[in-house]
């Protein structure tokens, strides 16, 4: 068996240049690598921008500083006159010179409109003011808000006052702060005595035996109509007499005093003594 044939629509002439596309390519790329329609290049808005303020700053140099917030304002107005409006801005009429018309009656046609016009626009605007729920809700919110922080407020301002009532009782204004590593052994004591305290004993602390008889004697020797002897006058010292004064700065008749007090202070001790010793060795 042979090899089949082929039929007709399989006979296909090829074009000797790869790169012809016939027409296809010519309608797919028309319009391209074209001169450009205009050649001026237009201002971009941004430029447009820059120039206008700089033309308004160049104005505004030799303004005072109301006038110059004057025109801002207007300005700003202007210029976001409709962004966030509740209601629609009138529509502004075309003024046309009609056929035959003069120009005195066309002039006095055109301010009689605009003067309509701006009264209706008053009229609509207080009437808009007057019944506007929007802005009565508003309103009413407003109020409702501001009573709610009131209260808010109050009963903060009256919790921080019971707080500090409650403190008042407590101690928490006496404690105190203790920082790391310290060590305390015992309840703090004053070491000076304030200015006008009366001086108390503590009851812990015991005083000497033998400051006890000494301290007896002196009364029964006062009881029995024994005058002590008369207080000579102290000699000018440096330091007052009493403990830690030194010996030679005292005059001689404090000199005999001291030594007459260390010796009944002996002898006494020695009575003790004797009497301690007498009762051990019965």
């Amino acid at each position: 068996m042979g090899k089949l044939q082929k039929s007709n629509k399989h006979k296909k002439l090829k074009f000797v240049d790869p790169f012809y596309h016939g027409e296809r390519k010519e309608r797919m790329h028309a319009g391209r690598n074209l001169d450009p329609k205009y050649t001026e290049q237009g201002i971009s808005r941004s430029v447009k921008d820059l120039m206008r303020r700089t033309e308004l700053a160049k104005e505004m140099k030799n303004m005072s500083r109301r006038k110059k917030k004057e025109v801002m304002d207007r300005r700003m107005l202007a210029e976001n006159s409709t962004e966030g409006a509740e209601r629609t801005m009138t529509e502004i009429p075309k003024f046309l010179q009609k056929k035959g018309e003069t120009q005195h009656a066309f002039m006095r046609r055109v301010d009689a409109t605009t003067l309509m016009t701006i009264k209706e626009s008053q009229i609509e605007a207080g009437l808009k003011r007057e019944a506007d729920p929007l802005t009565d809700e508003k309103e009413e919110k407003s109020s409702k808000k501001k009573e709610r922080l009131k209260l808010k407020k109050e009963a903060k301002k009256q919790k921080e006052k019971e707080k500090k009532e409650d403190r008042k009782d407590d101690f928490h204004q006496f404690k105190d702060k203790v920082e790391f590593g310290e060590v305390v052994h015992g309840p703090p004591s004053l070491s000076v005595r304030p200015k006008h305290a009366v001086k108390q004993d503590k009851p812990a602390v015991k005083s000497l035996l033998l400051y006890d008889i000494m301290k007896k004697n002196t009364s029964q020797n006062s009881d029995q109509g024994d005058k002590p002897p008369p207080k000579a006058k102290m000699a000018k010292s440096p330091k007052a007499v009493g403990k830690g004064t030194k010996r030679k700065l005292l005059s001689p008749l404090q000199q005999a005093k001291m030594d007459r007090e260390r010796q009944d202070a002996i002898d006494l001790y020695r009575q003790m003594k004797k009497k301690t010793n007498a009762s051990s060795l019965e």
